[in-house]
Formats: structure tokens, sequence, C-alpha cells
């Protein structure tokens, strides 16, 4: 797969309804660790941040905001055929369908 550009990014999280994305489930408690999405101004990029806070640990550290940038990053330091993987389960959850 191609590098995704931050425009692809961006029109994911719309189609996604800005939806959180969970990258991993803790060991532990199985919460959710994280993309979240918050949606913003018209002409304005969606917010992105990285929730790692799972719910069992007694420090909440709070959402870490990210930029596009940093997320389509986060595709394409991957090598092409993860890329591929990450993208699809990306773009899956955009269009309504959950995971297996």
């Amino acid at each position: 797969m191609d590098q995704v550009t931050e425009q692809q990014v961006v029109d994911a999280i719309v189609a996604r309804q800005y939806r959180p994305w969970t990258l991993r489930r803790c060991s532990i408690c199985e919460g959710p660790i994280g993309y979240a999405f918050l949606a913003t101004d018209a002409g304005q990029p969606p917010r992105v941040g990285f929730d790692s806070y799972c719910g069992c640990s007694r420090f909440d550290p709070g959402v870490d905001e990210r930029s596009i940038g940093e997320l389509m990053n986060t595709f394409n330091r991957q090598s092409p055929e993860h890329r591929a993987e990450m993208w699809a389960d990306f773009t899956t959850l955009a269009s309504g369908k959950e995971r297996p």
C-alpha cells in the first residue's frame, strides 16, 4: 500500500463519524487504548487525541493531543503490508462495520 496523506486521514475520520479507533486493549482490564477524534469548526481538521489510559491504573494522564500528521505517520511508518492492514481496520470501522 502507498503512503497515506493527511487528507485521506481526515476523510476517513469524518467517514467514521469521529468514532474512536482502538489499537489494542489493556491486558489486565481490557480497556481500550487508541485514538479519539473530535469535530471542529467547518474548514478545520478534526482534533486527534491518543488515549493511553485504560482504567485500571491510578494515574490518568488524560488524552494526549496529536496532529493529523502524527496520525498519518502512525500509518506511514509501517511496512506497506502492515500499513494496508491498519488502514483496512481504520476504514472498515468508517463504513460502520465492526471488527471481527
